[in-house]
């Protein structure tokens, strides 16, 4: 009850003041009290489309930094805090960021896209959130170019992130979706955060390099979305 009535959007215009120490210990005591309500209302103040981008950027990077830690050792133990919160309300708070996706302001859908990546490595390397590249690989056959783009950058992040091997059964498919992103008619947006998601993948698709007509044609596409460029 107490989390309710208290104002994010004014704590988070503090943060991004001049001063925001006094809404970084109202933060860490928020994230103290319940994690899984805090980073709920954290995830609804990154979606809502009524409040200044720079402050649905700092929800999304209070969130990242609650789950992802300056070093292995400390992201552990945020994990740990993470996986602590009920399944139902992580689902809920996983829900709001894939939302961000789709987000029609560029900064605080590309904020969503970096969360996305980076938590949903973490969890695929723990064995959960095991629906996330299914819906990331649906984004992009039927989504918006805005939800494509989202997306595409999401997947770069996840793929820079994740240790070799995690995804590599899943390879095929995410690399199918990303080369979807340099169809032509497209906007440009698209196809280049598709290449710079290829670029991210290279880590762990590198065995489609090993094939002379895969490599062949993943360099066309680059080539070509190259070309295409502005």
């Amino acid at each position: 009850r107490v989390m309710s009535a208290t104002n994010f959007p004014l704590i988070l215009s503090q943060l991004v003041s001049q001063s925001p120490h006094e809404a970084f210990a109202v933060i860490e005591k928020l994230r103290k009290e319940n994690l899984g309500m805090f980073l709920f209302e954290m995830a609804n103040q990154m979606v809502a489309e009524n409040i200044p981008s720079n402050q649905r950027q700092m929800a999304a990077l209070v969130i990242k930094n609650s789950v992802v830690g300056p070093s292995p050792q400390a992201t552990d133990e945020l994990y740990k805090l993470w996986l602590s919160i009920p399944s139902q309300q992580r689902d809920l708070i996983k829900q709001l960021l894939i939302q961000g996706l789709s987000l029609s302001n560029f900064e605080a859908r590309s904020s969503a896209s970096q969360v996305v990546g980076q938590i949903g490595a973490r969890e695929l390397y723990h064995g959960q959130w095991t629906d996330l590249i299914g819906i990331l690989v649906g984004n992009m056959a039927t989504g918006s170019p805005v939800v494509k783009e989202g997306t595409l950058n999401a997947l770069g992040v996840l793929c820079e992130e994740i240790p070799t091997g995690i995804l590599e059964a899943k390879s095929n498919e995410i690399l199918t979706a990303i080369i979807s992103g340099t169809t032509s008619g497209l906007p440009i947006e698209v196809h280049r955060a598709a290449i710079k998601a290829l670029l991210g993948a290279l880590s762990f698709v590198g065995h489609h390099f090993e094939q002379q007509v895969h490599r062949d044609y993943i360099m066309n596409v680059i080539v070509s979305s190259a070309k295409s460029a502005d």
